[in-house]
């Protein structure tokens, strides 16, 4: 959006450092046991199972079917703004589209070690480490929805064909899809093996979303930075429609004062860690910023 530069909206993201792997309770709906006929090979697919939504939902008592694998689990919590589901005078719900693209960085002692960027809306047939989606109209039910590439080797992609139209905060249609890590660990989440158990002194990650399509951006409505819609103000805009107090005070903080708020603390009973934010929360405008919607970390309000 152009608002004198991007908002810049922080966001809390929080870390599972395991020692080793951990069986924990899975997403709420398993699409990959629907029922199909591979159109291309022939075979059907759990053609024992008959077609109903008793076959996707959890058995209480039976559902710690997800590993967790050692190493660090981030989880980052949308803008509030972003996920609030309003009704249309037509009665139809319009939820808002969330960035679904992800900067992760992974620095020590000041030093950047590797960085990733997390594709979430890209679908494919069979990646194991991303949670099953469902297709309609598609031959088979289901895909896999979302990835994570090296960025030396990620380029922005031009073909659509392998993403979905939009992404929001509700996913497939799940009220609490963004929030649960099972539900959206490889859309909204990030699995890093290298540290396994206690992470290291001066270990820090950041988190830097974006719009690969600038035109889903929500907050775009907010004007050119003169005015929004009805005349108001684009802070009194933001504030009405997102609940963001916006200032273009702090201008002159860099980039890396603004994104690098967390460390690892010290593993305390052996087996998980978790993240210190040290950056308190606010909402600015950046001048000169990349053409982007960037989210950055900010502390938990507790």
């Amino acid at each position: 959006m152009s608002v004198g530069g991007p908002l810049v909206v922080p966001v809390p993201l929080d870390a599972l450092c395991l020692t080793d792997d951990l069986d924990v309770r899975g997403p709420d709906n398993d699409f990959s046991r629907l029922p199909y006929r591979d159109a291309a090979t022939g075979p059907d697919h759990h053609e024992d199972l008959p077609y109903v939504s008793e076959i996707m939902v959890r058995t209480p008592f039976q559902d710690e079917d997800l590993r967790l694998k050692a190493g660090v689990h981030l989880h980052w919590a949308l803008p509030d703004g972003l996920t609030r589901m309003v009704q249309r005078a037509d009665g139809t719900t319009a939820v808002p589209a969330v960035p679904n693209r992800w900067l992760v960085t992974r620095s020590r002692d000041g030093r950047v070690e590797e960085e990733w960027v997390v594709e979430s809306d890209y679908l494919s047939d069979d990646n194991p480490a991303a949670i099953p989606c469902p297709v309609p109209g598609a031959d088979r039910p289901h895909k896999r929805l979302g990835r994570k590439l090296p960025l030396d080797v990620w380029s922005r992609s031009t073909d659509r064909s392998r993403y979905l139209p939009e992404l929001t905060a509700v996913g497939y249609g799940e009220p609490n899809f963004a929030a649960q890590y099972a539900n959206c660990h490889s859309v909204f989440g990030f699995h890093e093996p290298d540290y396994p158990g206690a992470p290291p002194r001066g270990l820090r990650y950041e988190v830097l979303g974006w719009f690969d399509d600038h035109g889903q951006d929500p907050a775009a409505a907010l004007g050119d930075g003169s005015a929004a819609p009805d005349g108001q103000s684009w802070q009194e805009a933001a504030r009405l429609r997102f609940g963001w107090k916006a200032s273009s005070a702090g201008l002159d903080q860099s980039r890396d004062a603004r994104l690098r708020g967390f460390r690892a603390a010290d593993d305390r009973d052996g087996r998980a860690g978790e993240l210190s934010q040290l950056l308190p929360p606010s909402v600015a405008v950046r001048p000169s910023p990349p053409p982007a919607f960037p989210v950055a970390p900010r502390p938990d309000a507790s």
